[in-house]
């Protein structure tokens, strides 16, 4: 199965505001819901969005969904500023 698969979701672009902050959220969003779908497993889910294990770290972090080694919880609360 392949992980686009997996994803609960749709995404459009919203006439207005920056793509650059609108590919943010989308990015966000996908590792988001990789995390509860692979329940945790950044290799499983690094593997599944064809990034490395390492890249998948950083990026984890700067979403702030991985902090000190663990992902933070809860996963499944979604971001206010994505309404």
């Amino acid at each position: 199965m392949k992980f686009v698969d997996c994803v609960p979701f749709e995404f459009s672009f919203t006439p207005g505001r920056s793509v650059s902050q609108q590919l943010h959220e989308l990015e966000y969003e996908i590792l988001r819901v990789g995390l509860i779908v692979t329940q945790g497993n950044k290799n499983q889910l690094a593997k599944w969005i064809g990034l490395n294990r390492k890249t998948l770290v950083n990026k984890l972090k700067k979403h702030q969904l991985f902090i000190h080694g663990s992902i933070q919880k809860p996963l499944v609360v979604p971001r206010q500023s994505m309404v």
